[in-house]
């Protein structure tokens, strides 16, 4: 513990010498690309050696679990995590994460008590039962992703970039060192979910030490009576982003579930290494671009709308232009580069990754715009967004399925409604922001 905290103050020294910290919007995206590019790196270059340790099973399974970690998170945290960054003051901002953090507590402890004893039965319904040896290992997962986020977005708070940076570096290093040893020594699937853990949770101490700082330099009082005002004040995030959330996670990890249900769990291992591939510069994109954006327009306030729409605009322009040369790579040389790369058995995860290439496009433009619904507090509009897509996703596989297509085809049902959907979402925020 001690020498992974002395390498990862290293790093952290290294970004800021580079960089800096606390600066603009354009400083603080490029701290967290710095960070995010290393990361990514790490990781894409340890995807040729896992996938000759790991078969497309084992990827099914990782993508299985993978996908119940991220649909239950959301609710240990009610969203309130997300609102950490819009107070004007310090001392609302310190009660919300102590509401968070109890709340992340109490949810995660029922959720282990289901999981644990109703886990076999529970898991056989949902047709997941190849997860069921590794239920513990989803309470882990749920623990170490919320209690990440909520120390992340104190960090956006500050616009700490340079040690969220770190954080993510450490993350990519620790997973796929886990991933890479227990692979070789035939411990699997449980390495890549070990190494998924490392993911989810990596860093996690260094920002709460940082929070830890802060408080002790300038004492804030959290009782109940704050806590009960804050919770009230931010009342929108459980009540209407918790279940956006919910259908955004569900309509991201659908696919996988319900590739693995339809085409078994090996179709579904080469969708997840397509899916993940493409994740790389998507998540570049989005914690990098997308964070910075966000804690920039959220010191901006609602009320600023020309700028945001200004700084809006300059990023998506920039955004289409990086797009192009990854997405024509992809799109003209899927499934050569995934056969070189990965192994011959991953071509079909190429020609997945080729059909999916023009939707990882759209994303990437505009990935950021839907964080003005956050500033704004346009909760409801967020709700039914996700809820569109969510029904969007659900009904091209029930389609492909009514039309018995094959897993190529039902991919490109999917990636052709995800691009109208993306698409019209974004001319729609816009929209809204033009509004006075």
């Amino acid at each position: 513990m001690r020498l992974r905290a002395i390498e990862e103050s290293k790093l952290l020294a290294k970004i800021r010498r580079r960089v800096g910290e606390g600066g603009g919007v354009a400083s603080n995206i490029l701290v967290l690309l710095l960070g995010s590019v290393t990361a990514r790196a790490v990781s894409l270059l340890a995807i040729p050696v896992l996938t000759r340790l790991y078969s497309p099973d084992h990827f099914g399974v990782l993508a299985l679990y993978t996908a119940t970690v991220a649909l239950i998170a959301p609710f240990a945290t009610l969203r309130y995590h997300v609102a950490i960054p819009l107070p004007r003051h310090d001392a609302a901002a310190v009660c919300l994460l102590a509401l968070v953090m109890l709340t992340a507590s109490t949810i995660t402890t029922l959720v282990a008590l289901v999981i644990l004893i109703f886990g076999h039965d529970l898991f056989r319904v949902l047709s997941i039962e190849s997860l069921a040896p590794y239920r513990w290992l989803v309470v882990l997962g749920v623990a170490s992703t919320s209690i990440y986020e909520v120390f992340q977005y104190w960090s956006l708070r500050k616009k700490r970039m340079a040690r969220i940076a770190s954080t993510q570096v450490m993350q990519s290093l620790s997973s796929v060192g886990v991933k890479l040893g227990m692979g070789a020594l035939g411990y699997t699937p449980i390495g890549l979910i070990l190494g998924q853990l490392m993911q989810q949770g990596g860093g996690v101490v260094s920002l709460a030490r940082q929070f830890a700082l802060d408080v002790a330099r300038k004492p804030r009082r959290v009782d109940l009576r704050r806590l009960v005002l804050v919770a009230s004040r931010y009342r929108g995030f459980p009540a209407l982003r918790l279940p956006s959330q919910f259908l955004l996670v569900a309509a991201t990890q659908l696919p996988l579930l319900l590739a693995a249900a339809m085409f078994g769990t090996a179709t579904a291992g080469q969708f997840s290494l397509a899916f993940s591939a493409l994740a790389i510069p998507v998540t570049l994109v989005s914690q990098t671009v997308g964070s910075a954006y966000y804690a920039e327009i959220a010191s901006l306030g609602p009320h600023r709308r020309a700028e945001i729409r200004a700084l809006t605009f300059g990023i998506m322009k920039k955004l289409a232009l990086i797009g192009v040369a990854p997405v024509a790579f992809l799109a003209l040389l899927g499934p050569w580069f995934f056969s070189v790369a990965f192994g011959e058995v991953w071509r079909d995860a190429g020609r997945f990754a080729q059909i999916l290439a023009f939707f990882l496009y759209v994303q990437i433009v505009t990935s950021p715009t839907i964080h003005i619904l956050t500033v704004l507090e346009r909760h409801t509009q967020f709700l039914s967004i996700n809820l569109i897509r969510f029904v969007l996703v659900a009904g091209a596989f029930i389609a492909a399925h009514i039309l018995r297509l094959d897993g190529y085809w039902t991919i490109a049902a999917y990636a052709a409604a995800m691009v109208v959907h993306y698409t019209i979402t974004s001319v729609k925020v816009m929209r809204t922001l033009g509004r006075t």
